[in-house]
């Protein structure tokens, strides 16, 4: 793709095929020498507000007597002055607000989260009604000064009042929004604490600070995070079990398949299953079902906790007596038969055998083919299996959850672009006229272009500040129209010379990306998120660059959109080639073409590739795993990275001849990477989805016409035209061949088994022929030199019918399209086929008509 901006053509390769799992950590600061390009400091941009604040009902007046709220959602006219009074609280006036005030006899309360959650109910177990406040301190540092601080503390439920040293900074009347808000220097302390008080009243739902973000940010140029990478947090799933799990309050019965039968599994506690520890048992006993347990997450281990402390993962130790594939969901609620939602699944691999620690990246969570890229809705963590997806009835074992962050080399860590961008709406001409964006074309495509907008040395201080992820009419701009987002960033030089891939959420309604001046992606009306490749030529290593972004909006909410914000360092290139032809044939696997023909015997070999940043020496292992788009394992292995020639790390995973048959038929390909260190810590992982190869070859054979041949058929004699030995070996014939299984389908693997060879050549009297059981298929391209459009062929099929067979045909002619198919007998007294088994081979005859062009 060539993209051309204001200072010329660049060249863009686009990369919306990967997923990456990256840890990005807080947000380093970036002092003001970044301006003269001398490097970032060592100062946080961000502080992280979540967590534990100290709590305290508001419901009691001055003299220690209770307050009267009323009765339940009663109207304001059904209340006395003296209740609603009591309803609006008395922390004012007991100066609950004053950063001097002494909260040290409160109580704590985790945030996000609600109150009702973490125990303040009422004795008839709703969940408390009333004000309530929160108080924290934190230490604004003094590097902090001359930048923009912005506040953010989510969302109230349902009304609150938020107070910085004592005086009120931002109010919300009514449920819906969320506190954000841009701190004035002189409400500052630099370098000393400051006092956060937030008052907040319910009085219908759970009430609390319930969801969003909670942090303190100093806006500046975006920088690589600091520190260590590393962080675990324990989950209490395998915690304090009843001895049947879903007696207890934390366990449930999930998604599962509708009907009448009762499959469910079995769960219970299995006692010191887990090096002395308890473990969750699933008793497997009908495989042939899709069933998930769920799990409530504890108010402090959910997925906001997660987004907020920057985890990349879930991990959790396995033990089975079964082999198969099991599925771990990341849910909002309760996921039933059409509603709740939202359901992020990922797959893993079970086997018989001891415990073993599967590691699942947030990225390898998809709803349909969408990674989870923000966790802050997540809850409820659902552990199962879907039809026939395990080989069998068996005992799995669960133990040892955790989330955690990427050990992931600073060097190599990409940099964090969430948070505040500087905003201005494209609503003048150059002139300084107010623009027409009702009727005048060109003022609606804006002229921020002429105006300089996307020019590195345009000073955008004067500009707005807006949150990206979410819409701009969100945050009270009330505006359709063009409109633009800056922000810079450090580029380290670390990572000189290396292209860098780049995530800026999803415009709304579509926009444009410029890199330091240079227009590399555009993204029509709800198209899909910015996601590329800057290649280096554009990229000012160990310097300040910068991103613009142009948005137009004309239907919903306006802005930058969407969950995922980064720029970074490509850690890995994955390669596939025939081993034959060593690197001189190596390609991508979107340009690897396998050829013509399935392969007579030959290896492959997939490559994956780390820059030499990402360890220091030999030790870590890469755990590499390819599945075709029929659910099956390609390959899989554990591959200790070895350095290359180029100074890079690699790992080379051996495709035997039936492993690079598995490839050739896979038509696209599900790559998955989990790179560990020699402790098992992990590195980083990757995944990319449906990586099609390239079938170039194959689709342009054209097979030469056959000797002018006559036979006689049912409808007369007829000039032959093609003939395909199915008991052949394809790979040494002539034809174009496939075969495959199920993919996907609305009633799961019900009646497919992807761990079994489904497509066999067996023999009858003498004449092979090739079989397709468990809902497999195979299929050939038939035809020779130039077949006419619009006529019609007799198509002939030999079958053996030497027992019963259900033959379904997939008959494909253009446009057309033919789905028919017949039964074999039984035997002669049969109710419903009672005609006989030849015994011997018959033929099947089909009419097919081509398209007229």
């Amino acid at each position: 793709m060539i993209g051309t901006g204001e200072k010329g053509t660049r060249k863009l390769r686009l990369s919306n095929w990967v997923t990456r799992a990256m840890a990005l950590g807080l947000l380093l600061g970036v002092s003001s020498a970044l301006a003269a390009g001398t490097g970032p400091d060592a100062t946080p941009s961000s502080i992280d507000l979540s967590g534990s604040w100290r709590f305290k009902l508001d419901n009691v007046h001055p003299d220690g007597t209770a307050s009267d709220f009323g009765r339940d959602y009663a109207k304001p006219g059904d209340l006395t002055p003296a209740q609603e009074r009591d309803r609006k609280g008395h922390g004012l006036e007991l100066g609950y607000h004053q950063a001097a005030f002494d909260d040290s006899d409160w109580g704590g309360l985790e945030v996000p989260g609600t109150w009702g959650a973490q125990g303040h109910r009422r004795a008839s177990g709703k969940p408390y009604y009333g004000p309530a406040w929160y108080r924290r301190t934190v230490v604004v540092p003094a590097e902090w000064q001359g930048a923009p601080v912005q506040l953010q503390l989510g969302q109230p439920d349902d009304c609150g009042t938020v107070y910085w040293n004592g005086e009120e900074v931002a109010r919300i009347a009514k449920f819906g929004p969320h506190f954000n808000v841009m701190l004035k220097p002189g409400q500052i302390k630099f370098g000393q604490k400051n006092v956060i008080a937030v008052s907040v009243s319910n009085q219908y739902k759970e009430g609390g600070l319930i969801a969003g973000t909670f942090r303190l940010a100093a806006v500046r140029p975006f920088a690589q995070s600091g520190g260590a990478a590393a962080e675990r947090m324990a989950l209490s799933v395998d915690k304090d079990l009843p001895p049947v799990l879903t007696d207890g309050p934390d366990w449930r019965p999930g998604w599962r398949d509708e009907g009448t039968s009762d499959t469910r599994p079995r769960m219970t506690c299995a006692k010191g299953a887990y090096r002395g520890r308890d473990a969750v048992r699933m008793e497997v006993w009908f495989p042939n079902s899709t069933e998930m347990v769920d799990y409530r997450l504890p108010v402090g281990e959910r997925g906001s906790v997660w987004r907020a402390r920057g985890f990349d993962y879930l991990a959790f130790s396995v033990k089975s007596d079964v082999a198969g594939e099991m599925q771990m969901r990341l849910n909002k609620g309760d996921i039933r038969w059409k509603k709740g939602g939202p359901s992020y699944q990922a797959r893993f691999h079970v086997a018989p055998g001891d415990w073993t620690r599967v590691i699942l990246p947030f990225t390898a969570f998809l709803q349909k083919e969408a990674s989870l890229a923000d966790t802050s809705a997540i809850d409820t963590l659902a552990i199962g299996y879907g039809n026939n997806e395990l080989q069998g009835k068996g005992t799995v074992l669960f133990a040892d959850f955790e989330v955690g962050r990427f050990d992931l080399p600073a060097t190599v860590r990409p940099v964090s672009l969430e948070g505040m961008w500087f905003f201005r709406k494209d609503d003048r001409r150059p002139d300084g006229q107010p623009s027409d964006l009702k009727d005048n074309p060109v003022d609606k495509q804006g002229h921020g272009r002429a105006l300089g907008y996307a020019d590195p040395e345009y000073d955008h201080a004067g500009w707005e500040l807006l949150q990206v992820g979410t819409s701009w009419e969100s945050q009270g701009v009330a505006y359709d129209g063009p409109a633009w987002y800056r922000q810079r960033v450090w580029i380290p030089a670390e990572w000189a010379g290396r292209p860098l891939a780049y995530r800026l959420g999803k415009p709304d309604d579509r926009g444009t990306v410029f890199w330091n001046g240079a227009e590399v992606q555009t993204v029509e009306s709800f198209g899909p998120d910015f996601a590329g490749v800057l290649e280096p030529g554009l990229i000012r290593y160990g310097a300040i660059n910068t991103v613009a972004v142009l948005i137009h909006d004309w239907y919903r909410g306006g802005g930058l959109g969407g969950t995922s914000f980064w720029v970074g360092p490509e850690l890995e290139t994955l390669a596939v080639r025939w081993r034959d032809e060593g690197v001189a044939g190596e390609r991508a696997f979107e340009d690897f073409d396998p050829g013509p023909l399935p392969p007579a015997g030959r290896e492959a070999e997939a490559v994956v590739r780390f820059p030499a940043a990402i360890a220091a020496k030999e030790g870590l292992t890469l755990n590499l795993r390819l599945m075709d788009c029929f659910h099956a394992t390609v390959a899989v292995a554990d591959i200790p990275l070895k350095r290359a020639a180029s100074g890079e790390w690699e790992a080379v995973l051996r495709l035997g001849p039936e492993e690079a048959r598995k490839l050739y038929y896979g038509e696209w390909i599900d790559v998955r990477g989990l790179l560990a260190a020699a402790d098992g810590a992990p590195v980083t992982s990757f995944a990319r989805h449906r990586v099609k190869l390239r079938y170039a070859q194959r689709d342009a054979l054209a097979l030469p016409e056959l000797p002018e041949t006559f036979e006689e058929t049912p409808l007369g004699r007829l000039k032959l035209v093609d003939v395909i030995d199915a008991g052949a070996a394809p790979e040494l014939g002539e034809h174009p061949y496939k075969e495959g299984g199920v993919r996907d389908f609305w009633g799961g693997r019900r009646a497919y088994s992807p761990w079994l060879k489904g497509v066999v050549v067996n023999e009858l009297q003498g004449v092979r022929y090739r079989e397709a059981n468990d809902s497999r298929n195979f299929g050939y391209r038939i035809g020779r030199g130039r077949m006419k459009p619009g006529t019609q062929y007799l198509l002939r099929i030999r079958y053996p019918e030497d027992k019963t067979r259900y033959f379904a045909m997939d008959i494909k002619a253009g446009r057309n399209y033919q789905g028919v198919g017949f039964r074999t007998g039984v035997a002669a007294g049969d109710p419903f086929t009672p005609y006989p088994l030849s015994g011997g081979y018959e033929w099947c005859d089909h009419v097919v008509s081509l398209d007229d062009v």
